[in-house]
């Protein structure tokens, strides 16, 4: 019984994992393929960024391009669950924000990066609930799902950009 109850839990878990992103090979495609109706981005992405720099605090539903330094300047808050090896410089930043209501947010990413959001008052990962991305979305590569907390402080951590700026767009869903 025990073994069965195991197995069960086992394969739940890895069934939800499954869900929580599309199989690789459906995200190289264009900006037209992106299973989430991402209308409300594609339309924020239109206007012209803020700019932010590193350390700096950003707007939740206005697309910023962050200004990045080289990685090895950077102090992260907690270590990145993920440094993508980049060929040449490495970018990165941490940037702040909070969310005026709690729930479901997208943070999307104007290019190739790794991010984490980060919790700042405990200094936890928040683990993403979903994730997609179009390599060959020319806008919008990736949009990465978080639920989150009216009030709270957090980090974006970002890194392992090949580019010095990135645009990024925090949205309620």
């Amino acid at each position: 019984m025990g073994a069965v109850l195991m197995f069960v839990m086992i394969l739940s878990r890895e069934v939800f994992a499954a869900e929580k992103s599309r199989p690789m090979g459906e995200m190289h495609r264009s900006c037209l393929d992106f299973k989430l109706n991402l209308s409300q981005e594609f339309k924020i992405w239109k206007e012209r960024p803020l700019k932010a720099h590193s350390a700096e605090e950003f707007l939740t539903q206005k697309r910023t391009q962050l200004s990045l330094v080289k990685q090895e300047q950077i102090r992260f808050l907690k270590t990145p669950e993920k440094l993508f090896p980049v060929k040449g410089e490495s970018y990165g930043g941490v940037f702040y924000f909070q969310v005026p209501k709690s729930g479901k947010f997208r943070i999307s990413a104007g290019s190739k990066v790794w991010s984490d959001v980060v919790e700042v008052d405990t200094n936890k990962i928040i683990e993403a609930a979903e994730f997609e991305m179009q390599t060959g979305c020319d806008r919008i590569f990736k949009t990465v799902i978080f639920d989150l907390t009216a009030k709270t402080k957090y980090a974006l951590q970002v890194n392992s950009s090949v580019k010095p700026a990135v645009d990024f767009l925090i949205t309620a869903e």
